[in-house]
């Protein structure tokens, strides 16, 4: 356990910079196929060969294993973040029509909804069905069954989208050090956006499952859980585009916090009725999706604004950026999860004491509803609603679109 979960922080560590370095070369792509859709034709191959080769256990052992384990998972995590980040950076590259792009966001969660579904439904049937005795060749089939189809669509996607907004700034040279000058307060927002919203999504998703345990004594609710807080917010995506259309991103930042707030303070208030214990997953459940799903909206809109202060195109940077502080989101909320745990003397598979069930509460209740405040907060600071008509109208004319 030492062993893996050092190689997991060592791993986490080494995603961020995979990152960092994928944004750079996508941002210094140009082909006659566009900036991104390159990495989705020659990626998708080698990603789903090396998807394969992390769940294949050769015949090594000790150190050897360890090793093989590693740079495995290194090397699938810089592939994919090739792969991956130009699924991001290609949005607003496809149109420019903020109300399109959100569209196009919804459509993307909730196939993602769909796939996360099927993967959760069919993986231990069928890893079951190919390995029998043995589970490492039903995972190995499996996930190369699944592997197989992830290329398939690549190719499909490659083959059907294009990049039809070419960037302003095309052919003009940068460095590194440019890109990093051309950051701009709205960057900055959109990047504590995201480390607050994602250490707020980690803490809840981590500790729901120890408040209804040992707090609320209602382990039999745990499955229902899992269901809520995927299917509550399919409501919430088909609306987007009316909700974002109606009353901008940042208010419906600020509304999707408030329900969620409100949403966790009826399960507090609820104890252990469980009909108003469901009102409340259903709601924090909404709210979460409504903030991540217009989050995923004001991205586009931040790299366009980007382009228009710095006259740098930098989608792959922005994107990688994101990324790597959602993954320091997720590594330090899990942290910060873990002391809280251990301060109030939490054990495992034991009746709780006072100081531990306040612990959970602290981690369930308090801790995800402080930082949506502090998203409410800095929410303020965001002004590109009322900014991106201007944006798109100047960008349009320096792309020789008007």
């Amino acid at each position: 356990a030492a062993v893996a979960g050092t190689m997991m922080f060592a791993t986490r560590i080494t995603e961020g910079f995979m990152d960092i370095l994928a944004g750079l070369i996508v941002d210094r792509t140009n082909t006659r196929w566009g900036r991104n859709r390159p990495f989705f034709l020659f990626g998708a191959i080698p990603l789903g060969l090396i998807t394969i080769a992390v769940f294949y256990a050769p015949p090594l052992q000790g150190n050897r294993k360890i090793v093989y384990a590693f740079v495995s998972y290194v090397i699938l995590s810089f592939i994919y973040a090739i792969v991956n980040i130009p699924l991001s950076s290609i949005l607003p590259t496809l149109t420019s029509d903020s109300k399109v792009r959100t569209v196009l966001v919804t459509t993307r969660m909730i196939f993602s909804m769909i796939a996360a579904t099927i993967i959760t439904t069919f993986t231990t049937p069928l890893v079951r069905h190919f390995g029998n005795d043995d589970p490492g060749r039903g995972y190995l089939s499996t996930i190369t069954i699944y592997a197989t189809i992830a290329v398939i669509l690549f190719f499909v996607t490659f083959k059907n989208t294009e990049e039809k907004i070419k960037p302003a700034a095309k052919g003009k040279k940068s460095s590194v050090k440019k890109d990093f000058q051309s950051l701009n307060s709205q960057c900055l927002v959109m990047f504590l956006f995201g480390l607050l919203y994602f250490s707020m999504f980690n803490i809840r998703s981590t500790s729901v499952i120890y408040y209804f345990t040992y707090n609320l004594e209602k382990i039999e609710l745990i499955p229902t859980i899992g269901i809520l807080g995927t299917f509550s917010g399919l409501p919430v995506l088909l609306l987007l585009p009316y909700i974002t259309g109606k009353i901008g991103k940042r208010n419906a930042v600020i509304t999707g916090a408030v329900i969620y707030i409100l949403g966790t303070l009826t399960i507090w208030f609820a104890q252990s009725t469980t009909p108003i214990l469901m009102c409340g997953l259903v709601a924090t459940g909404c709210g979460m999706y409504l903030i991540q799903a217009t989050f995923f909206t004001i991205c586009p809109d931040v790299i366009d604004y980007c382009e228009y202060t710095s006259g740098q195109s930098i989608a792959g940077m922005i994107t990688a950026c994101s990324g790597l502080l959602s993954n320091i989101a997720m590594g330090a909320s899990s942290s910060l999860l873990g002391h809280l745990l251990k301060a109030g003397g939490y054990v495992a598979n034991q009746k709780q004491t006072a100081s531990a069930l306040r612990s959970i509460q602290i981690s369930f209740i308090w801790v995800p509803i402080a930082l949506c405040l502090a998203i409410i907060v800095l929410m303020q600071f965001y002004k590109l609603d009322r900014r991106m008509p201007e944006v798109q109208k100047e960008l349009a004319r320096r792309r020789g679109l008007s």
